[in-house]
């Protein structure tokens, strides 16, 4: 799993109380109702993020460029691949034929070059191409018991060596042989020129009339008219009991250069790979047939869709950290709205005396006057596709915001707010990135433009003139001084559990000690590190050996351990344990996780707790697992 964080480019105050003062560099952000002198006077804020971050993350970790997952379930149809041997030039690149088709292997690529990894694939595999240069002499029987089955069988040339004694296969100048119903149906010459493969009919073939070949109580043999017909006359001097010129031989699966049919993704591994990444499969994993050489498979299709690719699962916060919320003797709800419009930032502060108007107000979009280049909100007329605005007759401005999309997703988020419950500002605005990632990466005529975020209370909540219902929503804003700037959570599904050739069991103790055995202690706010946990059971069982038992390191449970990452000096969470996002890997080396520092405030020291389920039972370990983050 995986959290990425990015903070705003700008972000301000719009207060009724004044049509044209800017606050882009107040400390707080505020979207609160009070009354002054009698009077209901509605504040909102605004905060935009930076599209470019927002494309950069979704193109690197979730699609966009084809980063995604392959689909594990892609309704019975074959995943599209192009196949290469590593080696040999002589080796097939495709095939059309049905040969012997193998029992299906679970299996995992040996490297890859992209970023993906961990994806099991069903590969199938058949044998219709004769090994080159392979002797098949002790295949030739006077009754073969094979019996074809319908496909292309080749390429394959019988050519004489020692008087007709010893025949042998090659892929330079050979013969396809189409079976069909037990019989011989066509046969083509086949020219290996590098690794292309050009047909043609042979002089005289019929495929109505094999004359060249047939079957006899399903024996497969070739005449000496069949072979002289593919490569002339001469080559073969095999002479039955009857006096005939024939070639017996029998298909065997040893004698066949093993070739991939069938490659499709298999739950529930795998993750990152891309259209056109190269996939290896050691020679090895097909025990018992005779590959030489590594089989390389090349990711292709032809569109990115959902037939044969899924997008990486990934959700979005906005997260706001209080300051000051008051007001909530009564529930209150604030509502999120992706702005309608640009804005500017400005550069001023509630209290400037004379006040600042060089950025958005209540009444202004970008700076007060009658300058050229000046905006006021919307407050008339038609507000544009699925944008509106809410505003007293007496104040009229306060910004314009979408209520829905042509994309089809819902983009007004909201939270409610109680006594004595959560009072910071964190809302699921998913199909908000979604909607602004479609007009500006896939089609700028669907969704609208990312002009920001748009908080304020329910508008029956504003402009009313009793202390009752009013409320107080202060958070802190891009430009505090502490350690609480605004700012979206990026979470994506990067979860990868697979403990390859390891024989290490699962901690199936409580009792244990827990670490991460490659800790470093100081890291630069730059860098994503991953963290490997050491887990090993404070009694463990003992077992003849002559290595220490606490050297043997233990898996966590697959599917439900969790890391949190708190501030040591606050104890606040700052990645809070989540079910879907920060979920404990594992590999050949040991269970571990993943970390983007540049989601932690530098200069600043951390904990890291474990979350994960032992006999059935749910334990949190804290045992001082700590490190720093320094600026670089």
């Amino acid at each position: 799993m995986a959290i990425y964080k990015i903070f705003p480019t700008k972000d301000t105050s719009l207060y009724s109380i004044s049509s044209s003062m800017n606050t882009g560099l107040d400390e707080i952000i505020e979207a609160s109702t009070n009354i002054q002198n009698t009077l209901p006077q509605v504040s909102r804020y605004l905060l935009q993020f930076s599209q470019t971050e927002i494309n950069s993350w979704i193109t690197t970790y979730i699609s966009g460029s084809g980063v995604t997952v392959l689909n594990t379930d892609i309704g019975g149809s074959d995943f599209l691949y192009d196949q290469t041997m590593t080696s040999s030039a002589n080796y097939p690149t495709q095939s059309d034929g049905v040969g012997f088709i193998t029992p299906s292997w679970d299996l995992i690529p040996s490297s890859s070059t992209g970023n993906g990894r961990g994806q099991h694939f069903n590969v199938q595999t058949h044998g219709s191409y004769f090994i080159p240069n392979r002797n098949i002499a002790d295949t030739l029987v006077i009754t073969p018991t094979f019996t074809a089955n319908n496909g292309t069988y080749g390429p394959l040339i019988l050519s004489n060596d020692a008087g007709g004694v010893n025949l042998t296969s090659s892929l330079s100048a050979s013969i396809n042989l189409t079976i069909h119903d037990n019989q011989i149906t066509a046969a083509t010459i086949v020219n290996n020129g590098s690794a292309s493969y050009v047909t043609s009919t042979l002089p005289g073939t019929n495929a109505s009339f094999p004359y060249f070949s047939y079957f006899d109580e399903k024996d497969l043999y070739l005449t000496q008219a069949a072979v002289d017909a593919a490569l002339g006359a001469g080559v073969i001097n095999n002479i039955d009991s009857n006096g005939d010129p024939e070639l017996y031989f029998k298909i065997g699966a040893d004698d066949l250069v093993t070739t991939v049919t069938v490659l499709e993704a298999q739950p529930p591994y795998g993750i990152g790979y891309r259209p056109g990444d190269e996939l290896v499969f050691k020679s090895e994993s097909f025990a018992g047939y005779p590959m030489s050489d590594d089989i390389t498979i090349k990711l292709s299709s032809p569109s990115v869709s959902a037939s044969n690719w899924s997008d990486r699962q990934f959700g979005v916060d906005l997260r706001n950290s209080a300051a000051v919320v008051s007001g909530l003797n009564i529930d209150q709800v604030l509502k999120v709205y992706p702005v309608s419009g640009s804005w500017g930032m400005g550069t001023g502060k509630y209290n400037n005396a004379p006040q600042t108007t060089d950025g958005a107000s209540w009444m202004w979009r970008t700076y007060s006057g009658s300058d050229a280049g000046a905006l006021k909100w919307q407050t008339t007329g038609t507000y544009g596709d699925k944008a509106t605005a809410s505003f007293a007759s007496t104040a009229e401005g306060g910004g314009n915001w979408y209520t829905g999309s042509n994309v089809g997703l819902p983009v007004i988020q909201s939270q409610s707010f109680s006594y004595g419950n959560n009072v910071d500002l964190s809302v699921d605005v998913t199909d908000t990135i979604k909607t602004w990632n479609t007009n500006s990466l896939v089609d700028n005529a669907k969704g609208f433009t990312n002009d920001g975020f748009l908080v304020k209370q329910s508008s029956s909540k504003e402009f009313v003139n009793s202390q009752a219902v009013t409320a107080t929503f202060r958070y802190f804003s891009i430009d505090t001084n502490t350690i609480y700037p605004p700012l979206l959570d990026l979470k994506w599904e990067d979860w990868y559990y697979n403990t390859g050739s390891s024989n290490n069991s699962v901690l199936t103790t409580p009792e244990a000690f827990m670490s991460v055995y490659n800790n470093n202690g100081t890291y630069y706010s730059q860098s994503v590190e991953r963290f490997r946990i050491a887990a090993i059971p404070k009694y463990p069982d003992i077992v003849f050996q002559t290595a220490s038992l606490y050297t043997t390191n233990f898996y966590l449970h697959e599917s439900s351990s969790l890391y949190a990452i708190k501030d040591t000096d606050t104890n606040e969470f700052v990645i809070p344990f989540d079910n879907e996002y920060t979920k404990i890997s594992a590999d050949s080396t040991s269970s571990y996780f993943d970390v983007f520092m540049n989601g932690l405030e530098p200069e600043r020291y951390y904990t890291i707790l474990i979350k994960t389920v032992v006999d059935g039972t749910t334990h949190v370990f804290d045992q001082d697992i700590m490190f720093k983050v320094v600026n670089g």
